[in-house]
C-alpha cells in the first residue's frame, strides 16, 4: 500500500498575490517565471514553486538530486512528483516508494498520439470520445513513466493503459475541468488537499 498526500493549487489564485509569490521561489524557477510571455504561464511557475515550499519545505531547489531523465528527488526523501497544466499544479508527496503525477486540461487533442497508444487503447480511445476519456488514459501513461524517472524519454513496454490493477496502480479524479492522476507501483491511498493562495503565502 502506498500512502500519498496530493496537493493542488489553482495557479490563478496567484494573480492579485505575484510578486509575493514570485520573491518565494528559487532563483531559477523566477527567472523562468519572469520570462514567461503569458502570465498564466508564469502564475502556473509560481503555484509549482509555492507546493514545492508547502508540500516539502523547499525554497532552494538546488537541493534536488536530478535523474538521468530529469526526474528531481531528495536525497533523504521523501518520494514526490510534482506537474502543471492549464490552471492547476499538482504536487504528490509519498514516502519510501517511487510515486509520478500528472495533471492535464480535460481536452482531446485534434491528432492522437498513435506512437505512444497500443492498438487497443486507440481502439479504446475509438468508443470513448471525450476529452476526459482521453486524458485518463494520457494521465496514467505519463504519471506511470514519472514515476520511473523517464518520462517520455523512453519506449513504453509491459503494461496497458486500460488494466486497473496490474503492473501499475492508479488514482484518477476530475477537479475543475481537469484530470489528475496519481501513480505508483502498490495500491494507493490519497489525501487531497485544495490549497488556497493564503495557505501558500503564509510563513
Amino acid at each position: 500500500m502506498t500512502e500519498a498526500t496530493l496537493y493542488l493549487l489553482n495557479a490563478r489564485l496567484l494573480a492579485d498575490h505575484k510578486e509575493e509569490a514570485l520573491s518565494r521561489l528559487c532563483a531559477r524557477r523566477r527567472a523562468v517565471a519572469e520570462h514567461m510571455v503569458e502570465e498564466k504561464n508564469c502564475l502556473l511557475q509560481c503555484a509549482a514553486g509555492a507546493l514545492l515550499r508547502y508540500g516539502l519545505g523547499v525554497t532552494d531547489e538546488s537541493v534536488f538530486t536530478i535523474g538521468e531523465f530529469g526526474k528531481p528527488s531528495l536525497p533523504e526523501g521523501p518520494e514526490f512528483n510534482l506537474s502543471y497544466a492549464g490552471a492547476y499544479a499538482a504536487l504528490l508527496v509519498g514516502k519510501d516508494e517511487a510515486v509520478g503525477v500528472d495533471i492535464e486540461p480535460a481536452l482531446r487533442p485534434d491528432v492522437l498520439p498513435r506512437k505512444m497508444l497500443t492498438g487497443e487503447e486507440m481502439a479504446w480511445l475509438g468508443e470513448h470520445t471525450s476529452g476526459a476519456d482521453y486524458c485518463l488514459l494520457w494521465t496514467r501513461l505519463e504519471s506511470a513513466l514519472k514515476a520511473v524517472g523517464c518520462g517520455l524519454a523512453i519506449p513504453r513496454r509491459d503494461f496497458s493503459l486500460l488494466e486497473e490493477n496490474g503492473a501499475w496502480h492508479w488514482d484518477s479524479r476530475t477537479h475543475e475541468g481537469h484530470i489528475v492522476t496519481c501513480a505508483a507501483a502498490s495500491p494507493l491511498t490519497i489525501t487531497l488537499r485544495v490549497l488556497t493562495a493564503e495557505d501558500v503565502l503564509q510563513d
